[in-house]
């Protein structure tokens, strides 16, 4: 019923509102039209202008690669010069493979994201190798221009056509609609009280057929009749409430007692779920089994086995139980094969796996697996699918009794805690691979992956240690520098291959010389290995470079591009440490290069620093 300030406002024919929104919505839609029209058009012209980049750097690409191939700069500048003057093309720019760039064009050259055609220039000589790369800025100014007019066409266009679209809705609205309505609202003004039943009438011609007003009417004069059949339905709602007041307080009673039941599985189903919080990845499958222990003292079960889906043996083996299999002797080996579930459970993805029964009703097979007086499985379900079953023995829950809602949400919460043991077991896994690529990444780290030697990393880690050390105990340190000879001739008659194969011979031959636990074989790159040598003074230092260059003599790899032998053949230079003379370990390590260079100059030979 309104109100009398809802009478006081005041009043706003529903033809001028029609006709306002009619207008809105059609400037709208046209806006949104011409939105879309430019997005398209916009589209076309950009793929136009990329044609038009594409068909420039086309005509050019042969005579330009002729050019730049002939090195003729100032021909190369003049098709350029033509090229930048072809139509959308604002600028172009030309790289050289020798590190020349040319850039022409009527702008310069537009910020990342502009429109441009790249095209790779190939040598007339050699068609595989490219000389050059040349690249075209669609010409911005003219690429808007364009844009521009093809807006104010379609904007022009859409506008006439949305004005004189709303305009006709409007004008349709108020002769079909709002004309009628204001006739109807008078006939309605004029009811009373006494007179509801009074029909209303339109005022128009009749026609064969009905519409919106015509139902309008229909429901209004209805109105009397439904009004006084809803009165009478009132009183016969009255009297069944004094009938069911009674028992109101019982159905409360119950009620009550059924949401207290919830609210304690509730708290279980908290208290199961909890430990699986901070739980460490190897008791996973302990919670399972506590929470499992749970649900069978919840439901008063002598088992409860939650067992999932073994596609290989087509049926469900237990995974998890309570009693688990190592207390009180139970072994949970139950293997239920398929064959012995009612194949429409299994298909029907619509309702959830439930059997139940005891030794009156039940399945003798199920009885017999379970060795109990009764069971009860429901699905364990994941999106639909059946992943497991959760099995109850010793006791019967019907679909249909109390408790069937709760072992449901019981069979939801084991579809979680199955997942959280994946999460856990998966997470485990991780963290051992993790640790497992971690020590293999230390050791890369620190060795050579070609010769498994230590690596120059390592070499510098350690170096400045073992000279304070030898510092402060005054005991020697010696270095040994160690250099294949002519080893860029072996690369260029043998090939890089066999000069890693080279490498690694050479490493194996070394090895074996330095076993202690402090000596440390490197290679610190290329063909040059280093050997650091605590607690070794000059003498053993002098005998252990020998050794090193009798072992790679030993060796007997052919050289035949060697100057020295026809076999390969080592360097070595060596240094000792001199307190007084030595104030850290590069000035040590740069007097054994100095050697190893000395070495170098006859090949094949030991030479001790000066």
């Amino acid at each position: 019923m309104n109100s009398d300030a809802d009478l006081a406002k005041p009043f706003r024919p529903l033809r001028r509102q029609v006709v306002a929104w009619a207008l809105l919505y059609s400037v709208l839609f046209t806006l949104l039209m011409t939105a879309v029209l430019i997005g398209i058009n916009y589209v076309d012209e950009r793929e136009a202008a990329l044609e038009q980049l594409r068909f420039a750097a086309a005509s050019y690409r042969k005579s330009l690669a002729n050019s730049v191939w002939d090195l003729d700069m100032p021909a190369v500048r003049l098709q350029l010069d033509a090229l930048a003057n072809f139509p959308m093309v604002g600028h172009a720019t030309l790289s050289t493979s020798i590190g020349q760039t040319i850039q022409v064009g009527k702008q310069a050259a537009d910020a990342e994201g502009a429109l441009t055609w790249q095209e790779a220039l190939f040598s007339p000589e050699r068609p595989d190798q490219i000389v050059a790369q040349l690249l075209l800025h669609v010409d911005r100014h003219a690429f808007l221009h364009r844009l521009q007019v093809d807006a104010v066409r379609v904007l022009g266009a859409e506008a006439v056509k949305g004005v004189a679209f709303g305009l006709l809705m409007a004008w349709l609205i108020s002769t079909l609609v709002t004309r009628h309505l204001s006739h109807m609202a008078g006939q309605v003004s004029l009811l009373r009280p006494t007179a509801l039943g009074r029909s209303i009438v339109l005022d128009r011609a009749q026609r064969p057929y009905r519409d919106e007003l015509d139902q309008l009417c229909h429901a209004f004069n209805g109105l009397h009749g439904q009004l006084s059949g809803y009165i009478n339905r009132q009183r016969e709602l009255e009297m069944e409430l004094r009938t069911h007041r009674d028992s109101l307080a019982g159905m409360v009673a119950e009620r009550t007692h059924s949401l207290e039941r919830l609210r304690s599985f509730h708290a279980l189903v908290i208290r199961v779920l909890t430990r699986f919080i901070n739980l460490p990845p190897a008791q996973a499958s302990s919670a399972v089994d506590h929470g499992l222990g749970t649900f069978r003292e919840y439901f008063s079960a002598s088992r409860c086995l939650l067992l999932t889906h073994d596609r290989r043996r087509r049926g469900f083996r237990v995974e998890n139980g309570w009693p688990a299999p190592r207390m009180h002797g139970v072994q949970n080996d139950v293997f239920l094969s398929e064959e012995m579930l009612p194949r429409r459970l299994l298909a029907n993805h619509q309702s959830r796996v439930w059997l139940c029964g005891d030794s009156g009703d039940g399945d003798a097979r199920l009885l017999t697996l379970f060795g109990d007086d009764a069971y009860t499985l429901v699905g364990v379900e994941v999106h639909g699918n059946t992943i497991g079953l959760l099995a109850l023995t010793g006791c019967v829950i019907a679909p249909d009794s109390e408790k069937a809602g709760l072992l449901e949400l019981a069979a939801r919460v084991s579809a979680n805690m199955l997942d959280h043991k994946a999460a856990q077991l998966n997470l485990l896994e991780a963290q051992q691979a993790l640790q497992r690529a971690n020590r293999e990444l230390h050791r890369l780290c620190r060795h050579d992956p070609l010769t498994g030697l230590a690596n120059r990393r390592h070499f510098d880690d350690i170096k400045d240690v073992e000279f304070r050390r030898a510092l402060r105990s005054d005991a020697p340190l010696s270095v040994l520098m160690c250099d294949i000879d002519e080893f860029k001739r072996y690369n260029d008659t043998y090939g890089h291959a066999q000069g890693d194969r080279c490498l690694t011979a050479l490493a194996a031959a070394l090895t074996p010389l330095f076993r202690r636990v402090d000596e440390v074989l490197v290679r610190l790159g290329g063909e040059e290995f280093a050997v650091l040598l605590p607690q070794v003074d000059t003498r053993q230092a002098l005998e252990l470079a020998e050794r090193v260059r009798q072992a790679a003599w030993d060796m007997n790899l052919p050289h035949e591009s060697s100057s020295v032998a026809d076999r390969v053949t080592v360097s070595v230079g060596v240094a000792s440490l001199k307190p007084g003379r030595h104030k850290d370990f590069d000035m040590l390590l740069q007097e054994a290069d100095l050697a190893l260079y000395g070495a170098k100059e006859g090949r094949n030979r030991v030479m001790l620093s000066a």
